[in-house]
């Protein structure tokens, strides 16, 4: 009897351990916490919409690169070419074997001509809803004292404060300007520049801002501190702060910090909090400083080099990354870390983060030897949609997105019109695109 039990028992368990694995099948993708659709999202109103705009050079766009940007993308033969031309260029652009100097609408302010090509790109960007433009880094000069600004002749004759011969817009001998017509621009500064001078700022070596001290004459010899130097690259940013064209955030002038994280520094915060007070007292303006890192770094990684000491946060394309597996799960992907974004520094910091959207990338463009070292991204508009939408999921207090870019060739993120009569080219689609996605 005992053993008819025991039996009894055996077969009970048997049957229910049928029972589970006839019903468990192990895991489902259905319970894959990326598995989920990013819904459509309205713009919120007032939305401000920024794009960097690069400076392509005097030589315009380098003709090796403008050769890849022409071809057809052929992956059988290694060659993942974007198959378009910018349309300023596509009345003369290079052909085989043409001379680099050939390259497509030089971009030099001292040349007439480039007038009219930024004020083309100014009208551009108004019809994709842009209110601003983020203009390329202003850096430190070495060697002069006091510290100048390098680069602002592009910025001045962008902007519309000079011409090209270097005359003020008051002059009366002025010449042609360009006229913004409501668009507002952001300057910003590349840390890298400010970082990688004759006395390299590595914390190692003791080379902090606070413990080196630059040669900025030598007839006669003068010195200055690093970190003088590093409060009057921003006292020089302020001088621009007064054009009505200059954007701010609640009165407050943006400022870009790119690289931020290459400034070493004893006390970041009181670095900050002194270069703030700096400025406002030879100014008198506050500024509202973003800070921007690479693509998926972790937002509490540089607390001791900028956070807790500037107003927001933002990224580089979130495309610019090299783990190969993280371009399979696009977008759901960059949904999740810009939320964590949002929800860390608001909790912990007070700040809030800027999403920055690319309508592609393409590393092949840039970079022959090395194109592969971050996953291609071709251009397509369903999935730019999708990433406009996470974009908008994810905005912070002040409602703000950044495009990169409005014309980087060089990497094919731009939005600037491409010729429509060439590969595939999209003519003005993506500036209608984009301000469809975020404007009302």
């Amino acid at each position: 009897m005992k053993r008819n039990s025991k039996i009894g028992l055996y077969l009970c368990a048997g049957l229910l351990m049928f029972s589970s694995c006839a019903k468990d099948d192990g895991p489902s993708i259905d319970d894959y916490f990326l598995n989920y659709e990013i819904p459509d999202v309205e713009p919120p109103a007032g939305l401000q919409l920024g794009a960097y705009y690069m400076n392509l050079g005097s030589g315009g766009l380098n003709a090796e690169k403008y050769a890849r940007l022409k071809q057809p993308l052929d992956y059988a033969n290694s060659i993942l070419g974007a198959n378009v031309i910018p349309m300023l260029s596509s009345v003369n652009y290079p052909e085989e074997g043409s001379k680099a100097t050939d390259a497509p609408y030089p971009m030099n302010p001292n040349n007439e001509e480039f007038i009219a090509i930024a004020q083309q790109q100014v009208d551009w960007a108004l019809q994709a809803g842009l209110d601003f433009f983020i203009l390329p880094n202003c850096n430190t000069s070495m060697g002069k004292y006091p510290n100048v600004l390098g680069d602002t002749a592009f910025v001045n004759v962008v902007t519309g404060r000079r011409d090209v011969t270097g005359k003020a817009a008051n002059d009366p001998a002025c010449g042609a300007l360009v006229d913004l017509k409501g668009l507002k621009y952001v300057i910003s500064v590349n840390m890298n520049n400010f970082n990688n001078q004759p006395t390299a700022l590595k914390a190692e070596e003791g080379g902090r801002v606070e413990e080196v001290q630059d040669v900025v004459s030598t007839r006669p010899l003068k010195y200055q501190t690093r970190l003088q130097r590093f409060n009057d690259i921003f006292k020089r940013i302020a001088d621009y702060f007064s054009d009505p064209n200059y954007f701010k955030v609640d009165g407050k002038p943006m400022v870009v910090i790119i690289a931020a994280d290459k400034t070493h520094s004893l006390d970041s915060k009181k670095l900050y909090a002194d270069m703030r007070a700096y400025v406002k007292e030879e100014r008198g303006y506050d500024m509202f400083l973003v800070a921007r890192q690479g693509a998926f770094t972790p937002p509490g990684r540089y607390q001791y080099y900028f956070v807790g000491n500037v107003d927001a946060l933002c990224c580089e394309t979130m495309y610019k990354q090299t783990n190969y597996n993280r371009s399979q799960m696009y977008p759901q992907l960059i949904d999740q870390n810009w939320a964590y974004f949002q929800s860390f520094l608001s909790s912990n910091f007070g700040h809030e983060f800027i999403p920055t959207v690319s309508p592609a990338f393409n590393w092949y463009v840039e970079n022959l030897q090395n194109y592969a070292q971050y996953p291609l991204v071709v251009r397509n508009k369903n999935t730019f949609k999708t990433l406009c939408n996470v974009a908008k999921r994810n905005l912070g207090r002040h409602p703000i997105v950044f495009v990169d870019s409005f014309n980087d060739w060089n990497t094919n993120t731009a939005i600037e019109p491409t010729d429509p009569a060439y590969g595939d080219g999209y003519g003005t689609e993506y500036l209608d695109f984009v301000r469809a996605q975020f404007k009302r």
